[in-house]
């Protein structure tokens, strides 16, 4: 006796759409009837499923030309969003494959990882951003930064025929967000910044850190990333000429040359002198073993220090 059973489709645009679903000739068959719109009912959906079972038995029954291949079972967003990064990985830089990584791990899926494509809707990127602004933990601008990951995954949906629409593209799926007040540091106010911060390294003594002040010095001064700073080595530092190279950086507009201010010369100098000399290749901010340091640990230091630090959650 064949396994069979009759499926009613209730994702079709045309309404409630019935088919068949059984075994023949050692074959899984799926054939499409109608819609409800088309006069069909559940009860002809099971009396054509029992004249067709009566035909296989009897070896006469022949695939109509409306025979479909039965649709892959739709894809949970967890399912999806893990490939989608997956497939696009090697395409990235590892800092933005991380950053990608976070809005996934720690905010989206969370949320959708249960969801299937096709139930992720306009109300629910909506109930997803109301969420997260009861959370607090995140600012606006980024809470908007993982519903533009999200867009950006969906986007690949509706591409692959998964989704007729991105629920999550557009402005009223973001958050308002304000633009901030730019602060404008002089060079003689970057020395009493950089005191004040690094006399907490030493128990509040006067003896300087010339590590965290070159380090500080630097962020400030040449405006650059933390992930910039701990990339830079001393062949990309050029203190006779005054400017630093950077080579190292989360995009490729990110790649240039910064003029350095008197002060910030001033600094670095001290820092190189204070040591053996260091390699031209050697990290400018390396730890005790030569290695680059690392964003956690440059942060604590920092955080001790009383310099406050923005932290992701």
């Amino acid at each position: 006796m064949p396994t069979s059973s009759t499926t009613l489709d209730n994702c079709s645009k045309r309404g409630r759409t019935y088919a068949l679903r059984f075994r023949a000739y050692g074959r899984r068959e799926y054939v499409t009837l109608g819609t409800a719109q088309e006069g069909w009912t559940p009860q002809q959906a099971e009396v054509e499923l029992e004249n067709v079972l009566a035909d296989v038995r009897r070896g006469i029954w022949r695939p109509p030309i409306s025979t479909v291949v039965e649709p892959r079972p739709e894809p949970t967003f967890h399912e999806f969003a893990s490939e989608w990064l997956e497939g696009i990985r090697p395409e990235l830089r590892p800092r933005t494959a991380e950053d990608y990584q976070w809005s996934l791990t720690h905010h989206l899926l969370p949320f959708f990882h249960r969801h299937q494509l096709g139930q992720i809707t306009i109300e629910e990127v909506d109930r997803y951003r109301h969420a997260k602004v009861r959370e607090g933990t995140l600012a606006p601008a980024t809470v908007n930064k993982t519903l533009t990951r999200l867009a950006q995954i969906l986007e690949v949906a509706v591409e692959y025929g998964h989704l007729s629409a991105n629920p999550a593209r557009g402005r009223r799926r973001r958050l308002r967000t304000s633009t901030p007040q730019r602060a404008w540091l002089e060079p003689e106010q970057v020395q009493p910044l950089l005191d004040a911060v690094v006399r907490g390294h030493r128990g509040g003594g006067t003896s300087p850190d010339l590590r965290t002040r070159a380090l500080l010095a630097t962020g400030i001064c040449a405006g650059l990333r933390i992930g910039e700073l701990l990339a830079l080595r001393w062949r990309d530092v050029d203190l006779a000429a005054g400017r630093l190279t950077v080579g190292e950086s989360k995009t490729e507009a990110g790649v240039r040359r910064v003029d350095l201010w008197p002060e910030l010369r001033d600094e670095l100098a001290t820092y190189r002198m204070d040591d053996t000399p260091p390699r031209p290749a050697a990290f400018v901010f390396a730890t005790s073993s030569g290695k680059p340091d690392t964003r956690h640990n440059v942060a604590k230091r920092l955080r001790r220090g009383g310099c406050p630090v923005a932290r992701r959650t």
